[in-house]
């Protein structure tokens, strides 16, 4: 039997109850799965101009693609109801929350799943914290301190002061009481990111194939994790290796065809999110490129400037190819085999983010969670 962990996405749209979480989390425990999770995004990433029926079937219930209610609240939720079902967020940003805040958050959550909880920390999205009146421009910076102070903010049981790259703290304390303690992971995929989790973090988060499409480069950068973990004294055993894993989860191959032929979903999900860095598609030879080669979603994306003009010349220049590899599709052995490889090559937790219901309907919600499920249990066996 594996021992990865596996974790199946609550997408918390607020077109639906926030209660829906409730029994969505409990078919989970029910089921053996290992956690739930959400992310906590303000807005969504695709544009609004595009949002409409022939767009995606769920724009007849969701006014938009913006709306999401808060992870950490939608958690207490879904805690509340089960009793051994972890509890995470993937992912919240160092930018809209400070440390303490973000903590204190952490803590409460892995109170209410017995430790059995992660929460993936970013820099931040362009999209989620620019238009709010936030700067990305110490984002790195502030990263580092973040994960710095987690450990201070666990450890200490006295008043502290931390100099750091931008906190600032004086005598500050969030109490003595402990019960488990949070997995911290920082969320990213450059150079410095990783190097921000080898020295400070509980593991490291990543999104596939937005990023690491290619299972030898994600198998080298896990290797090269290990080697830094050990230079910093630290038991890489110790270290969690998670992915999000993006899917397009289906029993039946003519609705997946059908939907990367014809999905407007489809199509400007991979045009924005396919690859985080644009210009990683080259490494495909029989895809070209649909945005600027330099465009990089977490640096440009600001769905909601986005004109209909601009919108539908990139739609008409995304190729069946770079549709088709933005996901990861298949019935449910079929993307296990897929994904047991990356478990292979040393990833600890799988967190599934299927965007069935969005491209099929929310009348199939069910049986996405069923097939979700499925997966889960054949990553385990």
């Amino acid at each position: 039997m594996s021992n990865v962990q596996t974790a199946v996405w609550f997408p918390g749209v607020r077109g639906v109850p926030a209660k829906s979480i409730i029994p969505y989390a409990q078919r989970l425990e029910q089921a053996g799965v290992d956690q739930v999770f959400t992310w906590d995004f303000l807005t969504g990433i695709l544009p609004r101009v595009a949002w409409g029926e022939s767009f995606s079937p769920v724009a007849n219930v969701l006014p938009d693609g913006d709306s999401f209610y808060d992870p950490f609240t939608l958690l207490g939720l879904a805690g509340g109801a089960t009793e051994s079902l972890g509890l995470s967020v993937s992912a919240t940003n160092g930018i809209r929350n400070g440390p303490a805040e973000i903590m204190r958050m952490a803590m409460t959550i892995a109170d209410a799943s017995q430790g059995n909880s992660v929460v993936c920390v970013g820099v931040g999205e362009k999209q989620n914290t620019v238009p709010f009146g936030y700067s990305r421009k110490e984002g790195l910076a502030r990263l580092e301190d973040h994960f710095r102070l987690y450990q201070l903010l666990w450890e200490k049981t006295e008043p502290f002061s931390f100099e750091g790259n931008f906190w600032h703290f004086r005598n500050a304390y969030i109490g003595g009481a402990r019960t488990h303690r949070p997995r911290m992971l920082v969320a990213g995929a450059g150079p410095r990111a990783l190097d921000i989790a080898a020295r400070y973090a509980d593991g490291w988060l990543t999104v596939v194939p937005a990023a690491f499409a290619h299972i030898e480069h994600y198998a080298q950068t896990v290797r090269d994790m290990k080697v830094a973990l050990e230079k910093y004294g630290r038991d890489p055993d110790d270290f969690i290796f998670a992915i999000e894993a993006i899917a397009l989860i289906h029993e039946d191959r003519a609705a997946i065809d059908k939907a990367i032929d014809h999905s407007e979903f489809v199509t400007s999900f991979a045009s924005i999110y396919g690859r985080m860095a644009h210009a990683e598609w080259e490494l495909e030879p029989d895809v070209e490129l649909a945005r600027p080669r330099d465009y990089n979603y977490t640096l440009h994306l600001l769905p909601n400037e986005v004109t209909r003009e601009e919108n539908d010349a990139v739609m008409a220049r995304v190729s069946r190819a770079m549709k088709s590899r933005s996901f990861v599709h298949g019935n449910a052995r079929q993307v296990a085999d897929h994904w047991l490889t990356y478990i292979n090559a040393g990833a600890t937790w799988v967190g599934f983010l299927d965007f069935a219901p969005f491209v099929f309907g929310l009348d199939e919600a069910g049986a996405c969670l069923e097939r979700n499920i499925d997966v889960c249990t054949l990553l385990k066996a």
